[in-house]
C-alpha cells in the first residue's frame, strides 16, 4: 500500500477554476478554464483541456462556493493524460499543483472547506 505523503487534509470540490501561466512582470499570458477536483491548504488537483509542464508556476483563481476568488500561486508537480470519447479526440489534463502563495484569508477558506468536510462524516 502507497503511504500518503500530502501534509493537509483535501477536500473533493468541483468548481470552477481559472488558471494561467506566472511570469515575469510586464509579460501576460491567456487564462485557461478548468474543473477542480480536490483542494488542500498544500495543493490542488484540476482537468484542464491545456496542457501544462510539471515544474511550471501557475496563478491560479478558484470559484469557492459563495462565488468567493481564491488566488494562490503553485507549481505543477504532476500531469496526466485523462482519455476521452470525444469526437473529434480532445486532449483533457489532469493536474496536480504545490501551493507556493496564498494569503492568511484565502487559506482560512481552504481551512473552513476541509474542516466542515470532515466534520460532516461519521
Amino acid at each position: 500500500m502507497q503511504q500518503e505523503r500530502r501534509k493537509s487534509k483535501r477536500v473533493v470540490l468541483n468548481t470552477v477554476v481559472r488558471w494561467q501561466k506566472y511570469l515575469t512582470a510586464g509579460e501576460h499570458t491567456s487564462n485557461y478554464p478548468a474543473l477542480a477536483r480536490n483542494i488542500s491548504a498544500g495543493g490542488i488537483c484540476f482537468m484542464t483541456y491545456c496542457k501544462v509542464a510539471a515544474n511550471e508556476r501557475l496563478k491560479i483563481d478558484v470559484i469557492a462556493p459563495g462565488g468567493k476568488v481564491i488566488k494562490m500561486v503553485g507549481q505543477v508537480v504532476w500531469v496526466r493524460d485523462i482519455p476521452t470519447n470525444d469526437k473529434p479526440p480532445k486532449e483533457r489534463f489532469e493536474v496536480g499543483v504545490k501551493l507556493l502563495q496564498i494569503t492568511p484569508q484565502d487559506k482560512a477558506i481552504i481551512d473552513k472547506l476541509t474542516f466542515f468536510s470532515f466534520v460532516g462524516r461519521k
